[in-house]
Order: structure tokens, then sequence, then C-alpha cells
């Protein structure tokens, strides 16, 4: 079987994943350890029963299917639980980050590059039309804006002084 649909499927689980540990960080500083033993255990329990009834239909992709979906579905889980304790509304970020990174990937996937230069200038673009996105969006309040183009100034400065 070729590795494709299979990190098709696992590389939103990875972003699932990361978005869980933040939570579960988040919800551990709140001295919730109980939520967070729940948001585990449940994800466990489905994952066994997933891959116990997946595995032995779909073989490899029937592991990496449960494991994006019970991914997704620990964070959406972890998410709400973090907005319930902090009062904090993650899901249009959540959602905008997805929307953001599907075309991303999508456009990554297509275009190939041979080269290891093809791959600097395609992964450069690309980050740096998701930031751009991220910027137009509104995704970045007054202050860390502020503080993002004082950065790049800066940067800017130091490059023309070195040059």
């Amino acid at each position: 079987m070729r590795a494709a649909p299979l990190l098709a499927l696992l590389f939103p689980a990875a972003v699932a994943l990361a978005v869980t540990s933040v939570s579960v960080a988040i919800l551990t500083a709140a001295n919730r350890p109980g939520v967070v033993s729940l948001i585990g255990t449940g994800v466990l329990a489905a994952a066994i029963a997933g891959h116990l009834i997946l595995i032995p239909l779909w073989g490899p992709l029937g592991a990496a299917t449960v494991t994006a979906v019970t991914g997704t579905v620990g964070a959406l889980v972890a998410l709400a639980l973090v907005h319930r304790t902090w009062r904090v509304h993650a899901y249009a970020t959540a959602l905008r980050a997805v929307l953001l990174a599907v075309p991303a990937y999508a456009i990554a996937s297509a275009i190939a590059t041979p080269t290891t230069w093809g791959l600097v200038v395609k992964l450069t673009l690309l980050s740096a039309g998701v930031a751009g996105a991220f910027l137009a969006l509104g995704e970045l309040d007054r202050d860390e804006t502020t503080r993002l183009w004082t950065a790049l100034q800066s940067k800017r400065l130091t490059n023309a002084k070195v040059g």
C-alpha cells in the first residue's frame, strides 16, 4: 500500500494531537486533572474499539482513519472544555486555521519539487501565504501586529547593515 493515503489522514491527526496537547496543558493549569483523565480515557476507548473494528476490514487505512477521527474528536472535546473552563473562544481560530491549512496542504501535495531549492521556495511561498492570510483575517491583535512589524523592520535594518 502506498503511504500517501495514510499520510493524508495522519497529518490532520498530528495537528489534532497538538491541539489536544495544548488544551490538556491549559486544563491542567486550571487544576482540572479529572477532566484531562476523562478526555484521555474516552479517546483511548474509542481508538481501541475503532481499531478492533476497522483494522481487520481496511488494514492500515483503517488504523489511520481511526487515529484521525479519534484525534479530531478528542481535540474538539478538549477545545470545548477549555472554552467552558476559561471562556476562551478558540473555535473560530481553529476553523480559520483549518480553512487555511487544507488548501496549503493540497497545493504542497500537488506541486512536485524534485530539487531542494524548489522545496525551499515552495514552502517559503506557502508559509508566507498562510501567514499573510492570518494577518488579513485579523488573527493578530493590534499589539501583536505592532510587535511583528517592529521585529521585521529590525531584521531588515540588521540585514542592510551586514550586507
